[in-house]
């Protein structure tokens, strides 16, 4: 359910570098109660970026705002 951003963002180049992958990885602030542990959690990929021409560390992906300020 996240959003790639394959691209820059501040000047929407498509020369990205991965710089590291952590993989899927939880949201930060989502910890679960003692009934959620039983469900699956909701996980998106957390990879961190470099853009040579603009300067610019990034993670490339983007959780939508409905999941991660529920």
């Amino acid at each position: 359910m996240s959003n790639s951003m394959p691209i820059c963002r501040a000047n929407s180049t498509d020369d990205l570098e991965l710089i590291i992958s952590f993989g899927y990885t939880p949201l930060a602030d989502g910890l679960l109660t003692k009934d959620q542990l039983d469900k699956p959690e909701y996980t998106a990929p957390l990879d961190l970026a470099f853009s040579p021409s603009s300067g610019l560390v990034q993670i490339t992906e983007s959780v939508p705002p409905e999941i991660l300020f529920c």
